[in-house]
């Protein structure tokens, strides 16, 4: 397991073979992963479903801004996942617990093994968390716009970007 400091975290996107599967209700699938102190989970390039896997970072951000202690997120195409864990006193900030102000443990997590262990842990601003979702979803906005998807897999981004930009 590698333990690391990283205020360079970043969720990349690589939009070169995007789709939107069939169906007016499909998901878009291209490639999603985490990049952080020369480090990738789960792995470069990784295949997913960004607004899946955006939407439950969204929702992990949600509970810990809202004083939850731990969240996890998902990786869908496969068993990877993240545990968020708030570190450090609550401080002053945006919101009523400044959470943004915080840092969180990631632990990215490879559920195949038994028991599930961590590939590697980071700490990481949860502002800086928070940003690297929102410049992934606006990446994938632009792209989808720019390739003219439309479909509830391209809605979805909205709504989740909503959701973030509501969180404290």
């Amino acid at each position: 397991m590698t333990e690391l400091t990283s205020d360079d975290f970043r969720i990349k996107i690589d939009c070169t073979d995007m789709e939107v599967l069939s169906g007016a209700d499909a998901p878009i699938v291209c490639r999603i992963w985490m990049e952080f102190s020369g480090a990738e989970f789960p792995e470069a390039g990784w295949w997913d479903f960004p607004g899946s896997v955006l939407g439950s970072m969204t929702t992990a951000l949600k509970e810990i801004s809202t004083g939850e202690p731990e969240a996890e997120a998902f990786f869908f195409d496969g068993p990877y996942r993240l545990e968020m864990r708030v570190l450090g006193a609550f401080s002053e900030g945006r919101g009523p617990t400044g959470a943004k102000n915080r840092e969180v443990r990631l632990l990215m997590v490879c559920d195949r093994p038994d028991p599930p262990e961590a590939e590697a842990v980071v700490d990481v601003p949860i502002s800086v968390l928070a940003r690297s979702v929102e410049a992934a979803l606006l990446q994938l906005m632009a792209e989808a716009r720019r390739r003219g998807l439309t479909g509830a897999g391209v809605e979805v981004l909205g709504d989740i970007m909503s959701a973030l930009q509501r969180i404290e």
